[in-house]
C-alpha cells in the first residue's frame, strides 16, 4: 500500500509540476496522507522559521525554544497539541523567491493569517476556514489542488 501511495504521488507531482525560477516544485496538499510522520510539527514549525527568515521577524518569541509550542508568538494549538491556528499579521515574514512550503505536516491547521508580510509566493494548507494573505507582495498563490472547501474567510 505505502508503495502504491508513493507511486501516487510521484505520478501527482510529475502532472502537477509547477516550472518556477528556480524549477522548485512540491507535492500538491491534497494529499494529507503523505505527512512525514518522522517529522514533528515542531521540526515543522522551525523549518516555517527558517524558511521565512525567522530571526528577522518583529516578534518571535520562543520560535525554536522547547516550551510547548502554544507559547510560540502566533501559534495556537488544540487539546492535543496539533498545531490549529498561525496568526502572525504583520510580523516581517520574507520570501522574495517562488519556492513553496509545504503545509502538509499541520492537517489540523484552520487558520492561516500572513498578511501585510514581504511574500511574494505561497500555496496554500488544506482544511482551512480562514485564510488571510493581504497586504503581501503575492503574484502568485499556488493552490496545487488545494482543497479548500471548508473555507469560510479569505482575503488576499
Amino acid at each position: 500500500m505505502k508503495k502504491i501511495l508513493v507511486a501516487i504521488a510521484v505520478i501527482t507531482a510529475i502532472v502537477c509540476f509547477n516550472s518556477c525560477e528556480e524549477n522548485y516544485f512540491e507535492l500538491p496538499t491534497t494529499h494529507t496522507n503523505f505527512i512525514d510522520s518522522t517529522k514533528s510539527q515542531r521540526e515543522w514549525l522551525i523549518e516555517f522559521y527558517n524558511f521565512y527568515n525567522g530571526d528577522e521577524w518583529i516578534n518571535n518569541e520562543n520560535w525554536c525554544s522547547p516550551y510547548p509550542l502554544n507559547t510560540w508568538y502566533g501559534i495556537e494549538t488544540d487539546s492535543n497539541g496539533y498545531v490549529t491556528a498561525i496568526r502572525l499579521p504583520n510580523n516581517n515574514l520574507n520570501r522574495n523567491d517562488y519556492k513553496q512550503f509545504n503545509f502538509n505536516q499541520v492537517p489540523y491547521l484552520r487558520i492561516l493569517d500572513l498578511s501585510n508580510n514581504g511574500l511574494v509566493f505561497t500555496s496554500l494548507p488544506n482544511n482551512l476556514e480562514y485564510l488571510d494573505i493581504s497586504g503581501n507582495k503575492c503574484t502568485y498563490i499556488n493552490l496545487g489542488g488545494t482543497r479548500l472547501t471548508n473555507l469560510k474567510y479569505f482575503d488576499n
